[in-house]
């Protein structure tokens, strides 16, 4: 099976193409977009108008385990379920371990994600610290070239381990936002394997604030495929501290650094805040489409899954709005009129959109 993907229009200021995103007799949609989760489909206008189903599923050593021993079918069944018709369908397994499974394992898991993805089968996601290691010269951990190579030669074999058995679906490689010496080889890996989707996992890290990372990753996909001929998915991406009680949203403004379609942020943790006490408050962020923040809120007369809602929501919304407005108004007037996005931003922006010479 094979994804067709087809530049529409571009922003000349801005690095935000629209792409027309389809595979036959399956689904079609255009970008740039908002990633749902399955959770929330009940509401109806996610329902309505989301393009990509995310199901996000955890994954640790006692859960290859089990699907040796027989709750394989059923836990492909319980994913399937979630499908939603008529979209781009991404069930997510986040790999938990502090160490790369047993080959054996992966074995097995790699007919488990086949049978548990819809038409595109997107690799697993890892822990950061699965890359790193402590050495005793140095405090803190650092990357691993041994751990890296470890990592692709695990990615490899999944793919060649369900090419093996056979496979009619499209892969999509994850690119973890590492220095672009190690992200180079992952890249290498997945154009030899004739990939064209690319998911970029932050790590719950800013994209925008890791800007040199992010162009090197770009530029590097560019190089083996034009971005423009290219699905860029992004997830766990992240945002600035918060200074007085407001970020500015840079997750959402991924969408004009040339990635299709923003995802979730599973990996994040809660932000809580320290009373006097010594007791944590929990806290919420509430998204603005007219400042492009974050607000950061106590107290709410509704509840947290409410909010959540709301603002993926509203940031489906937004996405799509901005979708309808390329190549009829000029982008960066229209991103440079919301309150937190100041001109050093607009310039980063228009810099990635200028530098990188998309085909």
């Amino acid at each position: 099976m094979d994804i067709k993907i087809r530049e529409v229009d571009r922003d000349e200021s801005l690095a935000v193409l629209q792409k027309s995103v389809s595979i036959p007799s399956s689904f079609s949609f255009s970008t740039p977009s908002k990633a749902t989760k399955s959770a929330l489909s009940a509401d109806g206008f996610i329902k309505e108008n989301s393009l990509v189903n995310e199901i996000v599923r955890r994954v640790d050593e006692t859960t290859l385990n089990s699907l040796e021993t027989g709750s394989a079918p059923r836990m492909a069944k319980e994913i399937q379920s979630l499908f939603q018709p008529g979209k781009m369908n991404l069930t997510i397994f986040n790999m938990t371990m502090d160490e790369f499974p047993q080959r054996h394992l992966m074995r097995t898991f790699a007919q488990h994600l086949y049978a548990s993805s819809d038409k595109v089968i997107l690799l697993p996601a890892v822990k950061s610290s699965l890359f790193k290691e402590v050495r005793p010269d140095r405090k803190t951990p650092i990357w691993s070239e041994k751990k890296i190579a470890a990592y692709i030669a695990m990615m490899a074999k999944l793919i060649d381990d369900i090419r093996d058995v056979g496979n009619n679906k499209v892969f999509m490689g994850v690119v973890p936002l590492l220095p672009i010496k190690y992200a180079r080889l992952i890249i290498a890996l997945y154009l030899q394997r004739g990939v064209r989707c690319f998911a970029i996992d932050a790590n719950t890290s800013d994209v925008i604030m890791h800007e040199v990372d992010l162009r090197a990753i770009l530029s590097e996909i560019n190089q083996g495929i034009p971005l423009s001929e290219a699905f860029i998915y992004a997830n766990n991406l992240g945002f600035p501290r918060y200074e007085k009680n407001e970020a500015r949203a840079d997750d959402f403004l991924s969408l004009f650094a040339y990635v299709d379609v923003i995802g979730s942020t599973f990996k994040q943790r809660a932000i809580k805040k320290k009373t006097l006490s010594g007791a944590f408050l929990p806290r919420v962020k509430l998204f603005s489409e007219d400042n492009y923040s974050y607000q950061l809120v106590e107290h709410l007369p509704i509840r947290r899954e409410k909010v959540e809602v709301r603002n993926q929501v509203t940031q489906l919304m937004e996405s799509h709005y901005v979708r309808d407005l390329i190549g009829e108004e000029d982008l960066a007037r229209y991103v440079g009129k919301k309150k937190a996005v100041d001109k050093t931003m607009l310039d980063k922006l228009g810099s990635i959109a200028s530098d990188l010479r998309v085909k």
